[in-house]
């Protein structure tokens, strides 16, 4: 009897973690790199939470630096990176889209920066 009670038990916390794992959010936004239940698209690389969607259409975004990174040169990946995170501490809405050139046998990743106007003072 003990082990029919068990096997109840435990077949019940199974489905207690399945329901819990299936209920956490799952989309993550790639501005602020939090999840959530649903995100909204803007590029096949770029989800946005509520918050960070309402700021994205309320912003004139234009391209604003491009670098080119392969397997052997991803620093300029890295500073680019850098550059986005710098901007959203100063609050300038930005996100990085890639795309890719085939170079022979080589991989090419253009990065670029898309970011609303910076004005300097």
């Amino acid at each position: 009897m003990t082990y029919i009670t068990f096997a109840l038990i435990t077949l019940l916390l199974i489905i207690i973690i399945g329901i819990y794992v299936s209920k956490k959010p799952k989309d993550l936004c790639t501005y602020c790199l939090k999840t959530f239940h649903n995100t909204t698209q803007i590029h096949d690389q770029v989800s946005l939470c509520e918050e960070h969607y309402t700021l994205y259409k309320s912003t004139v975004i234009a391209p604003f630096l491009s670098v080119r990174c392969d397997s052997e040169n991803d620093e300029n990946g890295i500073f680019l990176y850098n550059v986005s995170q710098n901007l959203k501490k100063s609050n300038l809405y930005n996100h990085i889209i890639s795309s890719y050139e085939l170079e022979g046998d080589q991989i090419i990743t253009i990065q670029t920066l898309y970011c609303e106007p910076i004005v300097l003072e």
